[in-house]
């Protein structure tokens, strides 16, 4: 709770700005982890390893998260949880891994010559799709085999695969398939 609240039997009047919101402790639920930010479970107490966890009550300074809601006497802050909870689940959302993005690089020269720039065959996170477009087969038939020369060992191919790491930079990996 914050200065300028008050309080009679679990109810209690929030100042925010300079808008008077009502209160009640039993509309506390739980946040978790949303796919993008943290949410309402619908849930004020949470069973885990058999033992059962109450909402708790905010003590004076404790800031607390809400969504604005209808209610007999004017607005009211429901649902609502404690800021730190909040902040806890915006971090995992945030350190949720991201899908790793591929991609396989083409080049060519002639034999003895440097290899040209790469050219993008394929790039994206989805590996299904790859191995359904692009499934390994025998080695001849593989159109991403990882070296490719003519029948007259003139002209030659190179396949590599990247992978895109967190800081966005290509590196080169093991075909994903």
């Amino acid at each position: 709770m914050t200065p300028g609240q008050t309080s009679v039997m679990g109810l209690s009047s929030l100042t925010v700005g300079t808008e008077q919101l009502f209160f009640h402790y039993n509309d506390g639920q739980f946040l978790i982890a949303g796919k993008t930010q943290p949410k309402f479970s619908d849930k004020a107490t949470v069973v885990s390893q058999g033992k059962t966890y109450r909402m708790g009550d905010p003590k004076q300074d404790d800031l607390i998260v809400f969504e604005r809601a209808d209610g007999l006497k004017g607005d009211k802050a429901c649902p609502w949880d404690f800021k730190s909870r909040y902040d806890k689940f915006v971090e995992i959302i945030a350190n949720r891994l991201a899908p790793v993005t591929y991609r396989v690089l083409a080049t060519m020269n002639n034999v003895g010559e440097p290899e040209s720039e790469g050219k993008v065959e394929w790039e994206g996170d989805d590996l299904e799709q790859l191995r359904r477009q692009y499934p390994r087969v025998s080695h001849k038939d593989d159109k991403f085999l990882s070296f490719w020369a003519d029948g007259d060992g003139i002209f030659e191919t190179h396949h590599h695969w990247q992978k895109k790491n967190a800081a966005g930079i290509w590196e080169s990996c093991a075909d994903p398939r």
